[in-house]
């Protein structure tokens, strides 16, 4: 299973939890898809009656992990918006239970577009929101 994205069900709560508060819970491919496959799992579960979207440590998300992205090989950036960014907004607002965002810290990058379409946010100690295109050479 993988530890750096936490997924819990109590009292039809789902609980997804970005778990790499060493990055600032930066998301890399591996957990883009691990976050669409949990929020298509709650669709589908009738045991889950609402969805809490929240990160360990302080930060909420700081978006892409440059690391995986800026190597000779790396894939463009709108290949991972394509396939990796747009499906969790498009998951989120295609639930039809209630989202809380627990926004804890910071959120940027791309991250602060996924609580947008969430029920309700729920800010959490200092919240930062940054959303800033940066070139990269």
């Amino acid at each position: 299973m993988n530890d750096s994205l936490l997924f819990s069900l109590d009292g039809g709560v789902a609980t997804i939890c970005f778990n790499r508060p060493q990055v600032f819970n930066s998301v890399n491919k591996e957990v883009a898809l691990a976050l669409q496959q949990h929020l298509r799992e709650c669709q589908q579960n009738p045991a889950v009656r609402a969805v809490l979207l929240t990160g360990t440590g302080k930060a909420f998300c700081a978006g892409q992990d440059l690391a995986e992205i800026t190597g000779p090989d790396s894939p463009e950036v709108a290949e991972i918006v394509e396939k990796l960014y747009n499906p969790i907004v498009e998951l989120i607002r295609a639930l039809d239970k209630p989202v809380v965002a627990a926004v804890n810290g910071v959120a940027a990058g791309r991250a602060p577009t996924w609580p947008w379409p969430a029920t309700l946010w729920w800010p959490r100690n200092r919240l930062r929101l940054f959303r800033r295109s940066a070139r990269l050479a």
